[in-house]
């Protein structure tokens, strides 16, 4: 089995190339790893049957004083008890142009400071932020009520 420092950041692809555009930002693009088969994103079963392919431009959690863009690859698969479905990615739930582990960076970091600075320090908008917090309270208050 081949393993790659990758595959614990981006499961189910591979580096294809990357490009540091200027003194602040690294993209990085990804290809579907040719080993691991699509998933539909609705029963979660594996499919051969790719409709089309296109691409994603999602923001990652920094590195160093990089900005880390992703150009990800999103399948649309036949699914065969679901019909034509997106690919599930694990690290990039539905329609966000963000990787789940920096929505669970700002997730961290607002408990910790307040909504702009977090924005200001991660360089997204505000609105951003505050969406991410938002979902990250309504999580913990149905978990409280599921307590009492």
């Amino acid at each position: 089995m081949d393993a790659s420092l990758l595959d614990l950041f981006w499961e189910g692809f591979e580096l294809e190339s990357y490009e540091i555009s200027d003194a602040k930002t690294l993209t990085i693009r990804l290809q579907p790893c040719p080993s691991q088969l699509p998933f539909c994103s609705d029963c979660g079963q594996a499919t051969l049957l790719v409709h089309d392919v296109s691409r994603r431009r999602v923001r990652e959690r920094d590195l160093f004083h990089y900005r880390v863009w992703l150009d990800v690859p999103v399948r649309r698969v036949r699914c065969a008890d679901c019909g034509i479905r997106r690919e599930q990615i694990r690290w990039l739930s539905g329609r966000r142009r963000l990787t789940q582990s920096l929505v669970n960076y700002v997730e961290a970091l607002v408990s910790l400071m307040p909504v702009k600075q977090v924005a200001e320090l991660l360089g997204l908008h505000w609105h951003t932020v505050k969406a991410i917090d938002n979902q990250r309270f309504g999580q913990w208050v149905a978990a409280c009520r599921r307590l009492w």
